[in-house]
């Protein structure tokens, strides 16, 4: 009986031993495993850190809402509201664009904002010498009186770098600027820094002046090393004169890249118009303030446009409106022709429509900007160019 017993005992010590050692090893493939998979990610994310080229969704959704920035809008000095005060009567349109070959700013003219003329017989009016020698990209703009002009450009020279990659991580931090009080005798072009210390690329910059703070708001595209250049956002400073500028700040932060805002002021409200690389569309907002909520305007028109870049919207002149157009909306088929012309009778109600009957620069007019023209300029520029 007690070797019965002392049998039983046996056999339950040993079973208690291989179920212990079952565990140990279920324990310790476990370990294994989650091991593994730390290895793994930390080798995965050794390589996107050592990655050239940056991947750009294709699926993602475009935004409803943009958040309001955090830090509150810093002013080169003191803000002085001044109102916009411009007596000029116009009759015309200039536009200032880069070619697909050529790094450099042209200029066209137009009576009717559809029909368009180049000017200096297909040349460029003006080349950079600076930073990288290339500017692409260029906006002009008038001052809020009227009487001074401004040219700002991305400085700029992918024919000669041909690395997109290394042009948004370890590019140029300025942007190339121009100024003139007559359209014709321009100043030598001077690089100005508006980039964070950690931009790789300031890209596409515009500019707006906003009467209650009485200064420019400069704005671009940048991808910074605080996120390992993850993505393309929109900054802004301030500026008086395009000399001297306020430290950068983040404008608009999606989830993918944001490029190529471009902003009108309509009645109440601002409008933009932003390429969103999430769908590679541009996508429309509009705001009763420049550093407010936006609110996303739907457009189906827009949704259908792919594969375009560089928007600008300009107003038709009354004598120049029609049935479908207050507006005109430039949209760069950056693989295609370069701009074409769209038609927009309401930008509140994103009303845009295909355009036909027009006739653009040549050869292939890319992403530039368009102001009106008195009579005057329009000479003047006809005559010299």
């Amino acid at each position: 009986m007690k070797k019965n017993k002392l049998f039983i005992v046996l056999c339950l010590l040993l079973t208690f031993a291989a179920l212990s050692a079952c565990a140990g090893k279920e324990s310790t493939k476990e370990d294994a495993k989650q091991e593994t998979q730390v290895n793994t990610g930390n080798t995965s994310e050794d390589k996107e850190t050592k990655a050239t080229e940056i991947p750009v969704p294709t699926d993602t959704p475009a935004p409803t809402e943009t958040p309001v920035p955090t830090d509150t809008p810093t002013p080169t000095g003191k803000p002085t509201p001044t109102p916009i005060v411009d007596n000029n009567v116009y009759e015309y349109y200039l536009m200032a664009y880069f070619t697909g070959n050529v790094e450099s700013v042209s200029f066209a003219t137009s009576e009717n904002g559809y029909t368009w003329d180049v000017l200096n017989n297909k040349k460029p009016v003006l080349e950079s010498n600076v930073g990288t020698t290339g500017v692409r990209d260029p906006f002009v703009l008038r001052s809020p009186d009227g009487k001074k002009f401004y040219i700002l450009g991305t400085d700029l020279a992918i024919n000669i770098s041909k690395d997109w990659g290394a042009c948004q991580t370890s590019g140029s931090k300025a942007i190339v600027v121009w100024e003139s009080d007559d359209l014709v005798n321009w100043s030598e072009p001077r690089l100005c820094e508006v980039g964070a210390e950690t931009a790789g690329c300031v890209w596409a910059p515009e500019a707006t002046y906003l009467p209650e703070y009485g200064q420019y708001v400069v704005y671009w595209a940048s991808r910074t090393s605080d996120d390992n250049y993850s993505k393309q956002r929109i900054w802004y400073c301030f500026t008086e004169d395009f000399t001297s500028f306020s430290d950068a700040q983040i404008w608009i932060d999606y989830p993918v890249d944001i490029i190529d805002t471009t902003v009108i002021k309509e009645g109440d409200y601002y409008y933009r118009f932003s390429k969103y690389e999430g769908k590679s569309t541009v996508i429309l907002e509009r705001s009763k303030e420049f550093f407010g909520e936006w609110e996303m305007l739907n457009s189906d028109y827009l949704e259908s446009q792919g594969g375009v870049e560089g928007p600008f919207c300009f107003k038709l002149l009354d004598k120049d409106k029609t049935e479908t157009a207050n507006y005109v909306l430039l949209l760069d088929h950056y693989g295609g022709a370069g701009y074409y012309i769209s038609d927009c009778l309401d930008l509140a109600g994103a009303t845009i429509t295909a355009k036909s009957g027009y006739s653009m620069p040549r050869p292939k007019p890319r992403h530039g900007s368009v102001i009106w023209l008195t009579k005057e300029e329009y000479e003047r520029l006809e005559e010299k160019y």
